[in-house]
């Protein structure tokens, strides 16, 4: 008999349920974020026969853990049983059972034993039942959350999405999502060239084979490069949208929309760098945001739609990101004339990956939208939370804080400019998780039953 179920109500179809288990980026969506889990090998997906293989790091430990899947029965269950592992013996049924057109209930059964025998049980049995509990919890709350967004837009089709962009924790997080909903992700990669130049082609995001997406393209998400990882490098850093520009001349297709993805973060990270930087842009990094939008501007009129989604401080894994963002809301020594901004606009991962897929679909979304949570947070709120949590690198800084006369705050510009845009909430966005503490819960598996 299972030692372990979790069983829940799903708003989908059983064979939808299924879909969204079988498609690719579904293993990525479902790894808790709290868990530091690295994808060694992956052998096909679900059927009988494939393999996943993952490292799992657990402060300075590392496992290695291959399962192999069994059991496969189309639209209806399939099992995954460790071949490799911490356990004596592991295997997980996942069963999609039908309950109504359009619902179904996703139940999860797993079978282990712990290594050592009775001691095992004795002496780890509870914190692994508590870790499955909140293992599985979090799974069941992040499927129905992405089965209830993907069914809100289910009678306008699926999209082919093409990503453009140096890649990233949240690039992942969102092709992932896209694809378990049923859609097609697509990125435009490059090689260099005996000329030197680079040459640029397209690729399925998961399978990595060449592909033509833009004959039938229904976005193109953009992502800007830094001036140092352009593929054209400092002489032709807008290579790559000029040839996106030809590309789509020659197949005659407008796609609906150029979305571009803009956050706060390496606006961040230059600031700690340099204190002294002035919030203008300056000198070189000046000539090649004017050129970009040049080149931007020539990409925009072969399509539709263009829109520019701002995000805020993005609340996600690895949760150290929210000590540093801390540690440069309290150390900021530029501030000018005095000014202080004790709040800061953020988002969760879920809800910024939420949002882009709210514009695919959301016709009257254009211009610039601020990607921000209904309410801004305080830096005292983040700190209060943070060391309630016991998170030890931010208690060691306070221990050894070398900036003790640092006035908290942020360059006025970052929280202005967001007041000026089009708000999330004034397009009735469903947010998962507006307040802070309930986005901090969710990404530490604290957010309760599902």
């Amino acid at each position: 008999m299972p030692q372990f179920i979790q069983a829940g109500a799903m708003p989908v179809s059983a064979r939808e349920l299924f879909s969204y288990h079988d498609r690719p980026g579904a293993f990525e969506r479902l790894k808790p974020p709290w868990e530091r889990i690295e994808i060694v090998d992956r052998q096909g997906g679900i059927r009988d026969g494939d393999s996943l293989t993952m490292r799992i790091r657990k402060g300075p430990f590392r496992v290695t853990w291959r399962a192999v899947h069994r059991d496969f029965e189309e639209g209806r269950a399939f099992c995954d049983e460790q071949a490799q592992g911490p356990f004596a013996r592991w295997r997980h049924c996942h069963r999609f059972l039908p309950q109504g057109a359009a619902r179904s209930e996703l139940r999860d059964e797993v079978d282990y034993a712990l290594p050592m025998g009775f001691l095992g049980a004795a002496l780890g049995g509870r914190s692994a039942a508590r870790t499955l509990r909140r293992m599985f919890a979090f799974r069941h709350r992040r499927t129905r959350d992405d089965l209830s967004r993907h069914a809100r837009y289910a009678g306008q089709g699926r999209k082919t999405a093409v990503i453009v962009g140096p890649p990233s924790l949240f690039i992942h997080e969102l092709a992932c999502f896209l694809s378990v909903g049923g859609h097609d992700v697509h990125r435009l990669s490059w090689r260099d060239s005996l000329g030197g130049s680079p040459r640029f082609l397209f690729e399925h995001y998961f399978s990595g084979e060449a592909s033509f997406p833009l004959e039938r393209a229904d976005a193109l998400i953009h992502v800007p490069f830094s001036p140092a990882d352009v593929p054209g490098g400092d002489e032709r850093p807008n290579e790559h949208l000029a040839f996106l520009v030809r590309a789509l001349d020659v197949c005659g297709h407008k796609p609906d929309l150029l979305l571009h993805l803009r956050g706060q973060r390496t606006d961040l990270r230059e600031y700690a760098d340099d204190p002294s930087l002035d919030f203008k842009r300056r000198g070189k990094r000046q000539a090649y945001e004017e050129a970009r939008e040049d080149a931007l501007n020539a990409l925009a009129q072969r399509f539709e739609r263009e829109l520019t989604l701002h995000f805020g401080a993005m609340i996600r894994p690895p949760m150290g990101y929210l000590v540093n963002m801390l540690l440069r809301l309290e150390t900021y020594l530029f501030l000018k004339d005095g000014a202080r901004s004790p709040t800061f606009d953020w988002i969760s991962m879920d809800d910024a990956v939420g949002a882009v897929h709210c514009a695919l679909f959301e016709t009257a979304m254009t211009g610039d939208v601020a990607a921000v949570a209904p309410r801004p947070a305080e830096r005292a709120e983040l700190q209060r939370l943070l060391i309630k949590s016991g998170f030890a690198s931010y208690t060691l800084h306070r221990i050894f804080k070398v900036m003790p006369w640092a006035q908290p705050g942020l360059p006025p510009e970052l929280h202005a400019r967001f007041a000026e845009m089009s708000k999330l909430a004034g397009f009735g966005f469903p947010f998962l998780t507006p307040e802070l503490p309930q986005a901090l819960r969710h990404e530490l598996g604290e957010a309760g039953d599902p």
